[in-house]
């Protein structure tokens, strides 16, 4: 993907509508880093209370059941936050990543099927610069890959 600072992207305040009769309606995401994942920076608080209180009732010479138990649980619900993130698009982008309305804030786009045409996907989104065949002139070429067909941004 090219660098967005020296790209012309237009500044559009609601997102994308895709004219195809296969696409419902589309969602412009961006990737959430590290922490900010769902899956990883709240369970990473989790951890750290329980280890406080393992270590606590370990000095306090008292049976830690109720804690091991407890983490137990912590990362069963882990396992399967990370499991789900594969078994379904939409979990996948509520906790790997955050909705924009920016095209220029989008790195992916979400694409949604309509009812019985097949499942949905995340896909990367292509900033590019293209040259107009005909005249010459440049322009920047926004588009996306979806079952094996190229879906262009046009501004109108």
């Amino acid at each position: 993907m090219g660098d967005p600072d020296l790209l012309d992207i237009p500044d559009n305040e609601q997102p994308p509508g895709v004219r195809a009769k296969e696409i419902e309606r589309v969602v412009l995401l961006q990737r959430r880093l590290g922490p900010a994942r769902l899956h990883v920076g709240p369970f990473l608080g989790l951890y750290t209370v329980l280890l406080a209180l393992l270590v606590q009732q370990y000095l306090a010479k008292e049976h830690p059941y109720a804690v091991l138990y407890a983490t137990i649980v912590v990362a069963i619900l882990h396992i399967l936050s990370f499991l789900f993130t594969y078994w379904s698009v939409s979990v996948n982008a509520t906790v790997n990543y955050k909705a924009v309305t920016r095209l220029a804030d989008a790195e992916y786009i979400q694409v949604i099927p309509h009812k019985l045409s097949g499942s949905a996907d995340i896909v990367p989104l292509e900033m590019r610069q293209a040259r107009e065949p005909h005249t010459g002139e440049e322009y920047l070429e926004v588009a996306f890959e979806f079952r094996k067909l190229r879906f262009n941004y046009h501004s109108e």
